[in-house]
């Protein structure tokens, strides 16, 4: 699988060298974009917000090709007909009323949720099939426009919080930052759920970086801000933006 996604991201770039094109991928999770065999200034990633967890890749860059061009991609308003009658509708509710379309996981980004109104992000490809066929979500009766972008009320928010811990090792600040027991911890690294900078991990005791980004299925993600001192006890200080 991840040979297969190598050769793609080199052909991708292949073809943007020789023809002189920007060349765009489909929308990935950040452990394909932690793959790919190129210099950071060979590709660039969107996905259609600041803090995104699937994104497109475009290969080359404007100094190469002397012009710019944006991704391919369109957000997509899902608001329902009548907000007195619509239901709580989940990201699964979302993603299945596009996905019965017959269209391919790969075509869509993240879907953003808040007041049973919705926000997904897609590939311009399928924007309009979406707009034309979907009018349910769930029980609820939709209606979905392209907008300009996702607002920022629906995007997830940085929250700065300091603990006091032992070291700054990974695990251990995992502990601290979702209350978790060390062999709780220890077990979700052995079940592969944790990542750093997009790059899955099983070394819980990886020192933490300032600006590194840890993700943690099934408790959310967080950056490591740094030390910011010690505790009467001589334990270090740290600060952490959780994303909610």
């Amino acid at each position: 699988m991840n040979e297969e996604w190598i050769k793609r991201c080199n052909d991708l770039y292949a073809r943007s060298f020789t023809r002189g094109i920007y060349t765009f991928s489909d929308f990935v999770e950040e452990d394909k974009i932690a793959l790919i065999p190129l210099k950071k200034e060979q590709f660039t990633t969107w996905g259609g917000a600041e803090i995104t967890t699937r994104k497109m890749i475009r290969f080359g860059n404007s100094e190469e090709l002397g012009y710019e061009q944006d991704f391919p991609l369109v957000v997509l308003r899902f608001a329902p007909l009548s907000k007195k009658f619509a239901t709580p509708l989940s990201h699964r509710d979302y993603l299945g009323a596009i996905l019965n379309l017959g269209i391919e996981r790969s075509k869509i980004g993240d879907i953003f949720l808040r007041d049973n109104e919705g926000y997904a992000v897609c590939h311009e490809d399928v924007a309009d099939l979406i707009c034309e066929s979907v009018d349910r979500v769930g029980k609820t009766s939709v209606k979905v426009e392209k907008c300009k972008d996702v607002p920022s009320s629906f995007l997830p928010q940085k929250q700065e919080r300091e603990l006091v811990v032992s070291s700054i090792r990974c695990d251990v600040i995992i502990c601290k930052a979702y209350n978790l027991s060390r062999d709780d911890a220890l077990e979700i690294f052995r079940e592969n759920r944790v990542r750093i900078n997009g790059n899955a991990t099983t070394n819980n005791s990886y020192l933490l970086k300032i600006g590194d980004i840890i993700s943690v299925r099934g408790f959310g993600k967080f950056e490591f801000l740094g030390e910011v001192g010690v505790s009467g006890k001589g334990k270090p200080y740290i600060k952490i933006a959780t994303y909610k």
